[in-house]
């Protein structure tokens, strides 16, 4: 974790923006980082304030951007008193100019829950573009942060290379932030042409389980002496990867996913464990992507 790079949240006004700078108040907090909170003026279509369907004009006031900033501003200093905050209203297309924020961030921190669900907010299309482009990790929050945020790290564990990025930053989160790290690995389902037409022995079942704990071993290796105070969990689930992740995820701070696995085709930004998991995981949820994904 980075001593300077700053956690960076999504601001358009809502109550999962709101979510979000919470969440990212108490860990910037708590990774004694920078806050830095940005509205993009294509967030939202309204000027906050008494009259809500008002259109933004092109270019904000300074006294404008004042009132849309102050609210995330005093929320993040009373969610975290004494925190360095800073806030900045940007211009251009939103998906753009988060992936931009992307790049000089610890954390991009996003809400769930936008203003308008006819507008592109910090969910949505936008939410799943930036995860998708992202330079760094992004979290997205999608229910009111916990007041007991002391669960554990949950990662999922698949063996590929997105997967490895996602352990090491799970680790170096859960390691900063003093929580344990568990580490979840589904035990790979046959191919469906097979099972459903010869009966499969016992054997090969436990055959799949010996490799994917051997595959999630790999994967931990090295941990213990690079993070010595860091408690270990594994879980091997004989369930698909996402129900499996759902189940950890009811109880931990955080759940880091890589943003497509191997069983992904490579052309895809998002795989199907890593989007199931924005839109259903009850807590908040971190996708991480392999650097030779990331836009150079």
């Amino acid at each position: 974790m980075s001593a300077t790079r700053p956690l960076v949240v999504g601001w358009d006004g809502s109550d999962g923006a709101r979510d979000a700078v919470v969440w990212a108040a108490r860990t910037a907090h708590r990774l004694h980082r920078p806050l830095r909170i940005v509205f993009v003026s294509n967030l939202a279509d309204m000027v906050y304030g008494a009259e809500p369907m008002m259109v933004l004009p092109q270019k904000l006031t300074a006294a404008q951007e004042e009132e849309i900033l102050a609210p995330a501003r005093e929320l993040a200093a009373q969610t975290a008193p004494g925190l360095t905050i800073e806030a900045e209203c940007l211009d251009g297309h939103p998906v753009t100019a988060l992936v931009g924020q992307s790049a000089e961030a610890e954390l991009l921190v996003l809400g769930s829950r936008g203003r308008s669900r006819f507008v592109s907010t910090l969910t949505g299309s936008t939410g799943v573009a930036v995860t998708s482009h992202g330079q760094g990790p992004v979290v997205v929050i999608r229910n009111p942060p916990a007041q007991d945020e002391h669960g554990p790290v949950v990662v999922g564990v698949d063996g590929s290379e997105t997967s490895k990025e996602a352990v090491a930053f799970a680790a170096r989160y859960a390691d900063a932030v003093g929580a344990p790290l568990t580490a979840v690995c589904a035990v790979p389902e046959p191919p469906p042409e097979i099972a459903t037409q010869i009966p499969l022995p016992g054997e090969y079942y436990r055959e799949l389980k010996e490799r994917a704990e051997a595959e999630t071993h790999e994967a931990l290796a090295g941990l213990r002496e690079d993070y010595l105070d860091l408690q270990v969990d594994i879980v091997i689930a004989d369930e698909p990867p996402g129900p499996a992740l759902a189940r950890q995820a009811d109880t931990a701070h955080l759940l880091v996913v890589g943003s497509h696995g191997r069983g992904g085709f490579a052309g895809m930004l998002l795989g199907s464990v890593s989007r199931a998991a924005l839109f259903s995981a009850a807590c908040p949820v971190a996708v991480v992507r392999h650097p030779r994904h990331r836009r150079s």
